[in-house]
């Protein structure tokens, strides 16, 4: 069967933003942005470099599921720990799927 595509009009471009989150953690949000009023308000992009001894602080996700995922040209890893002590080591080209309850 023979697949269809049709154009679109790239209707505005965005440039994403540094924001502090955490201790030492800078985020660029590029999904998520107050700029970007018209998606989804539960859809966030983020490319985020953290070095020690910074981090996130704590903060809840609830409900929410996030995807994490370590570019395979990063130089370090990333340590992930929920409240209740669970934790796991991303490296470079590694993934995390997460689906956290309700909070």
């Amino acid at each position: 069967m023979e697949k269809h595509y049709s154009s679109r009009i790239v209707q505005s471009l965005h440039r994403s933003s540094e924001i502090s989150e955490g201790k030492g953690a800078f985020v660029h949000r590029s999904v998520g942005s107050v700029e970007i009023g018209m998606l989804d308000p539960f859809i966030i992009l983020d490319a985020f470099t953290v070095g020690q001894p910074a981090g996130f602080t704590d903060h809840a996700h609830r409900g929410l599921e996030t995807v994490t995922y370590v570019h395979s040209t990063s130089l370090g890893m990333m340590c992930h720990e929920d409240f209740l002590g669970h934790k796991g080591t991303l490296r470079p080209g590694d993934v995390q799927f997460m689906n956290a309850g309700k909070g």
